[in-house]
This record gives structure tokens, C-alpha cells and sequence, in this order.
């Protein structure tokens, strides 16, 4: 039995992997986003992010999709990105994901 369970286990991480390499994409800009979003992507959107409030709203509403959060491992923005929303200096990197 635990052999089954370890296959079952390594099948479920592998399909996670997968989702998360090809359902994952990175934009510097909202005009990117919306362009991704058009040519038919569905995933998760990543983008630098000045932290307020206001601008994950805005980003919300834009692209009619929900603010899921901040990647987990400390990703950060590279230095000197810009929010991709008002282009202040970026804090944090945002992932966005519409939400059935």
C-alpha cells in the first residue's frame, strides 16, 4: 500500500509542477497583463507592485481577476522595477488569478 501511495503521491507533485511552471506568467505592466489575458492566457499573473492598497484595487478591477497574494519564498522585484500599476518604485511582486 505504500508504494501506491507514494506513486499517487509523486503524480500529484508532478501536475503541480506543471501547473505552476505553465500557468504561471511574469509582466512589468498592466497594459501586459491585459494583452496576456486577451491572447487567451488562463493562469496566474505575476507583477511588481507598490504595495498600496489602491493599486492591487485597481489591478483587480482592470483585469477582472483577484489578488491571491505575495509568493511565498520572498520573491522579490528587481531593483529599480516599477509598479506595474502607477509606477512608483515596486516593494512587492503581486500574484493575481481569476477566481471561480
Amino acid at each position: 500500500m505504500t508504494a501506491e501511495f507514494e506513486a499517487i503521491r509523486e503524480a500529484l507533485w508532478k501536475k503541480a509542477e506543471d501547473v505552476m511552471v505553465h500557468k504561471n506568467r511574469a509582466v512589468n505592466t498592466l497594459e501586459e497583463a491585459k494583452a496576456l489575458l486577451a491572447s487567451g492566457y488562463v493562469g496566474m499573473i505575476k507583477m511588481p507592485w507598490c504595495g498600496v492598497d489602491g493599486c492591487g484595487h485597481e489591478a483587480e478591477g482592470a483585469l477582472d481577476m483577484k489578488t491571491l497574494g505575495t509568493p511565498a519564498e520572498g520573491e522579490k522585484p528587481a531593483e529599480g522595477a516599477k509598479c506595474a500599476i502607477c509606477g512608483a518604485p515596486a516593494k512587492e511582486i503581486i500574484i493575481m488569478s481569476r477566481t471561480y
